[in-house]
């Protein structure tokens, strides 16, 4: 069986857990008889751990092998959703989110791993946006399919119906995916994990993109818990309805990956497309706060996921651009960055939500995004600029 499909498969599995509640919180929290800003919050809770693995997941998988990791990962998460399907309390919950996340956060992380040592730089691009299409793909069907089978048999089906996927899955990548014979092991060097995170961290370009994509997923990713509670509050929809709306991001998200290398010189280059992305994600930001039908919400989704792609999709890019020794490291912790955002954007959109309102809070949340835009693009640009100078300068003397 072809190594990509089972990676793929992996970080579809991955991708599904991470967005499986968001449409179906209003159910959940009737069901365990909590509010639904607790249950929102599951997703911080999940978020939280899952960026907290991804500094020493390389590490563990380089000492103990990546196939290995990613076998015990896949496995632990589909334990772990099971738990969710049958837990008692919302204490439970949390419980199985936060361990969720701790081995959430080394499927997506170890199987890019996998796809670096098993094949060639020149098809390696390739190769990744299979997994980036399945972690796409995930979202897109996870949330649509959370929603409708919970509004005909309830949220704990459509959990239990993902951790069937996640079992299935977890058995085909046991029975199918073999360590290299070959492979080298790395003993996990805390003093070396310390010197190159402290490089990272002083590095401008690697500091900037850790910034924008921390602030990124605060105020984008951060509001989709709260989607099913604002349709229900305004009555423009339920379960069925937030699945649809929240598959808008990940619609405007492959509209992004088709696109990309047309619109990139249309907007003449990378720091115009975090201008742009910024702008146009702020617009859909400020559409949804006034409200609107869900089918619009859902297009506005669309334009949201189109533009925040863009400009996460450039800094990820741009946090590459660091020496090879760095550069696994430098997205590690992009990923970390942007999931610790993810965390904290549901807790600070609850705090909003319940003392100035949605509206307000969306807004605010549409400024930050626009200005984190414009702030990175400056930023990258006087970075680039200082570097060719320091290059004619050196190529002159």
């Amino acid at each position: 069986m072809n190594f990509i499909f089972l990676l793929a498969t992996s970080c579809f599995v991955g991708s599904l857990s991470l967005r499986l509640l968001d449409p179906v919180v209003p159910q959940v929290a009737r069901d365990l008889s909590t509010s639904p800003e607790a249950v929102a919050l599951l997703s911080t809770a999940f978020m939280i751990t899952y960026a907290m693995t991804q500094p020493f997941v390389g590490a563990i998988a380089d000492a103990y092998g990546k196939v290995r990791i990613l076998k015990i990962c896949s496995s632990a998460l589909a334990a772990m959703l099971v738990a969710m399907a049958l837990a008692p309390t919302i204490e439970v919950m949390y419980a199985a989110r936060i361990l969720g996340g701790v081995f959430g956060g080394g499927v997506f992380t170890v199987a890019l791993a996998i796809v670096g040592d098993r094949v060639a730089a020149s098809e390696r691009q390739v190769a990744l946006s299979k997994l980036i299409m399945a972690s796409q793909t995930a979202q897109l069907f996870g949330v649509i399919a959370a929603g409708l089978i919970a509004s005909f048999v309830g949220w704990r089906i459509a959990v239990g119906s993902a951790a069937f996927v996640a079992i299935a899955a977890s058995i085909m990548l046991e029975r199918n995916l073999k360590p290299r014979p070959d492979a080298k092991r790395y003993p996990i060097n805390m003093e070396r994990i310390r010197r190159t995170l402290s490089s990272l961290f002083r590095n401008p370009r690697t500091q900037t993109c850790y910034t924008g994509v921390l602030f990124d997923g605060m105020a984008v990713t951060g509001l989709v818990p709260f989607v099913a509670i604002l349709l229900e509050a305004s009555g423009e929809g339920g379960l069925r309805e937030a699945g649809f709306v929240i598959s808008g991001l990940a619609c405007g998200g492959l509209m992004y990956t088709f696109t990309v290398s047309r619109v990139l010189p249309l907007v003449g280059g990378t720091h115009n497309m975090l201008r742009f992305g910024g702008a146009i994600s702020a617009t859909g930001m400020a559409v949804i706060a006034y409200g609107g039908t869900w089918p619009l919400q859902m297009v506005m989704f669309a334009v949201i996921g189109f533009g925040f792609f863009m400009l996460h999709g450039s800094l990820q890019a741009q946090a590459t651009e660091v020496a090879n020794d760095l550069r696994s490291t430098s997205v590690s912790m992009h990923s970390c960055a942007f999931t610790l955002g993810n965390a904290i954007g549901p807790a600070l959109y609850a705090i909003g939500i319940n003392t100035i309102g949605s509206k307000p809070s969306i807004l605010i949340g549409a400024m930050a995004i626009l200005i984190i835009g414009l702030f990175t693009a400056a930023r990258l640009e006087a970075i680039d600029a200082d570097l060719d100078t320091t290059t004619l300068g050196q190529s002159n003397a």
